[in-house]
């Protein structure tokens, strides 16, 4: 049985869309993974890490009606609680050093994915038959944020992150609300100008 080696999952920033994607390709230059999948009795053996602890019972739910339809097919997930006090993006580094990549990967649209991506890791989808039922705008955040020009995700779900701003400010400097790009810049450099932060992130450092 030929089962492609990494199948990643990540989530892209902005328009946040979970994609799956592939890996056992690699870049011009870069080396190649070998590591197949493990294959005992006749059943193939697939490691899953997602970094999505609340989303780890929705998926064992699917991972046994997977393997319900597919018995010989066993696939163990990996998330945080398995991830023994490591955050398991970290984990997943360490995994990849060492040669030793999930064969599934469940990730955020990271710098992590990013890197995965450009160093080869990450298998191009373009041709798989579900890139097809993607919206295109997706997949074109996909191909951006992997830096390949290569499609190394496939989006399944997706979610906005709107901006808050101080309604009192805009009055005062006779500001409106910004419809675009270059306008929301323009605003930024405005209240900048006239001593203000334009931007707050609830960014903490670790």
């Amino acid at each position: 049985m030929n089962i492609n080696r990494i199948f990643a999952v990540t989530s892209v920033i902005l328009s946040g869309a979970l994609l799956m994607a592939g890996g056992c390709s690699s870049l011009a230059g870069k080396q190649q993974l070998t590591v197949a999948p493990e294959e005992r009795d006749g059943v193939v053996k697939l490691r899953f890490l997602q970094t999505k602890p609340e989303a780890k019972s929705i998926f064992d739910e699917l991972i046994s009606e997977f393997e319900a339809e597919n018995p010989s097919i066993d696939i163990l997930q990996i998330s945080d609680s398995d991830a023994e006090g490591v955050l398991v993006e970290d984990l997943l580094k360490r995994m990849v050093a060492k040669n030793d990549v999930p064969d599934i990967i469940g990730i955020g649209a990271t710098d992590t994915f990013t890197t995965l991506a450009r160093t080869g890791v990450l298998q191009d989808l373009s041709d798989h038959e579900k890139a097809g039922e993607v919206l295109d705008n997706y997949s074109e955040i996909i191909r951006n944020q992997s830096m390949t020009g290569q499609l190394n995700g496939i989006a399944y779900t997706a979610n906005a992150n709107g901006i808050l701003y101080n309604k009192r400010i805009f009055t005062d400097l006779g500001l409106s609300v910004p419809r675009t790009w270059r306008s929301l810049l323009e605003t930024a450099e405005t209240l900048k100008r006239n001593g203000y932060v334009p931007f707050y992130f609830t960014l903490k450092v670790r």
